[in-house]
């Protein structure tokens, strides 16, 4: 037993010391070299991980003895899920009054815009200067959300105000996430959670400062994140119980709007519903989860981008998104490695993105700076050629790559970034929506407000995007709790997302913000204690 003992001891100060380096590297590459010494905030970062496990360990002891939730005590579940809906909605009201008509970024405007300028030309992602298109819409934000954006903006214009057509969408979107939150909350009271988490879950969920100003922001990712919240639910449900045809209608349709609403969406619907297949149970459904992926597919790949968006006039959006991770890495390149490129190279580069600007347009923190020079006519040998010199490059200057991609990313992997909010409406007068001035003070004071709270660890983007899921997935191996690991495929491709998002903003997390309390839950649902108790008993 000693020997085991000192052998997991080992392993486990090994795989803290390689999240403690990682974490430190990290955070002083991020911070522009300005921290303390690497090795300083290694040995700072293996304490404080020391220290969590050790509060984490104890506080899982005490789970596992804790009381569970019942299936039914006192209220009916229908009664209890509308209470519960209705109590998240009174805490979320207050913050329309307060950001009224609601809050929103440069995306939502250029979506609004995109609409309603007709087939006028326009640049091609909304950067003056670049080549312009004249169409009906663009894709390169996803045309759904657009279109829902642009209905209830059309309702404010058709009663002579704009706000409030804003607005009227943001008291929708108050009721889908009350009613969304509620059905993720009883689910985890159906799946026999511990009340102590149940009851933080509520509590988080009803009052966390960022998640009511997310619900009460016109954003792409807001209605996204509703979609996903849903699909997990249902996929925690089919990987854990008897799926039902009900059950696959659910993840065919879920998988269909995730897809629909984010451009990710139908890559992680992809290896999500495929790793169902890790579950020999659904091996029989697998006509329905074969389905689930095909059916996405053939609506996005085919009936969308084949013949409704050549129909409609829809442009379906650049490839600079995709590509944007690898011109970050190649554009960091040219940066510190100038005599590394010769005019052969430059030119490769130069005909995907504009080579003499990357020094000028080059941001650390953020892809978007060289990628909005991206060349609207490049053509595939043209990238062809571009990733053969990424992978040339690359091999040549890993750590560069390393340090490109901790510079854009860093912020999900360490706790360099805070839980960034939209409080406010771009100004401008392309789509003339506002915020009133009346309530101009009250907006300045709850900012002062969540910039005291921002430094608080709770409100670091690294607790949600990485280090929960990283813990419940490490201590379902542990456990060999084979479904929660299961249950967590989608929660760890969207981390993968991550890694390509352009720049660290909390908004990319969102998913794994709203679900943290049902993937840490996971790990304490009745069915997986009774399998516990089951083998236990076996033995």
């Amino acid at each position: 037993m000693e020997r085991i003992l000192n052998k997991r001891t080992v392993i486990k100060q090994t795989l803290l010391l390689l999240l403690s380096f990682i974490t430190a590297w990290i955070t002083y590459v991020y911070n522009g070299y300005q921290d303390d010494s690497v090795l300083f905030l290694t040995v700072f970062y293996m304490a404080f991980f020391n220290v969590a496990a050790f509060l984490l360990g104890c506080i899982d002891r005490s789970l596992e003895k804790a009381p569970l939730c019942e299936g039914r005590s006192g209220m009916s579940d229908r009664k209890r899920f509308f209470l519960t809906a209705a109590v998240l909605f009174l805490c979320y009201i207050p913050y329309l009054f307060i950001f009224f008509p609601g809050t929103c970024n440069w995306d939502t405007i250029n979506q609004i815009f995109d609409y309603y300028n007709g087939t006028d030309p326009m640049p091609f992602s909304w950067i003056r200067g670049q080549e312009e298109i004249s169409v009906f819409l663009n894709d390169h934000h996803p045309v759904f959300d657009t279109l829902i954006f642009s209905f209830f903006i059309w309702i404010g214009r058709s009663l002579g105000d704009i706000n409030t057509g804003m607005a009227l969408f943001i008291l929708v979107q108050l009721v889908a996430v009350s009613l969304v939150m509620s059905m993720m909350l009883m689910f985890m009271r159906k799946k026999g959670c511990p009340k102590i988490i149940n009851a933080a879950a509520l509590v988080f969920t009803a009052l966390m400062p960022f998640i009511a100003i997310f619900n009460v922001t016109m954003i792409k990712d807001t209605t996204f994140t509703l979609c996903f919240v849903l699909y997990l639910i249902v996929y925690i449900s089919i990987n854990t119980d008897r799926p039902g045809l009900r059950d696959i209608i659910a993840l065919i349709v879920l998988s269909v709007l995730l897809s629909l609403t984010k451009k990710t969406g139908i890559y992680i619907i992809l290896l999500s519903n495929l790793g169902l297949f890790f579950n020999g149970d659904l091996r029989k459904r697998w006509k329905g989860i074969i389905l689930s992926v095909l059916i996405p597919g053939i609506i996005m790949k085919v009936i969308l981008a084949q013949l409704i968006f050549p129909a409609a006039n829809i442009w379906p959006g650049g490839k600079q998104e995709i590509l944007s991770t690898f011109i970050q890495h190649v554009s960091c390149t040219v940066i510190e490695h100038p005599e590394d490129i010769d005019e052969n190279e430059a030119a490769v580069i130069d005909r995907v993105v504009d080579y003499n600007a990357i020094p000028q347009k080059f941001n650390p923190h953020s892809t978007d700076g060289v990628k909005d020079t991206y060349r609207f006519y490049a053509q595939s040998s043209d990238i062809k050629d571009f990733m053969i010199l990424w992978l040339k490059t690359g091999l040549t200057h890993p750590v560069t790559y390393l340090k490109a991609s901790a510079g854009t990313c860093g912020g999900f992997f360490a706790p360099v970034s805070k839980v960034g909010v939209y409080t406010g409406i771009p100004d401008q007068k392309m789509v003339e929506v506002s915020q009133p001035e009346d309530t101009l003070e009250i907006r300045q004071a709850y900012n002062e407000f969540l910039d005291h709270l921002s430094g608080l660890l709770i409100f670091k983007t690294v607790v949600y995007s990485f280090w929960i899921p990283l813990y419940v997935l490490v201590m379902a191996i542990t456990k060999k709790k084979s479904k929660v690991v299961i249950s967590m495929i989608p929660v760890l491709v969207s981390i993968l997302t991550l890694i390509a998002s352009p720049y660290s903003g909390a908004r990319y997390a969102l998913p794994l913000i709203y679900t943290a309390f049902l993937i840490y839950g996971m790990l304490y649902f009745r069915e997986e204690k009774e399998d516990r108790d089951q083998a236990s008993e076996g033995t």
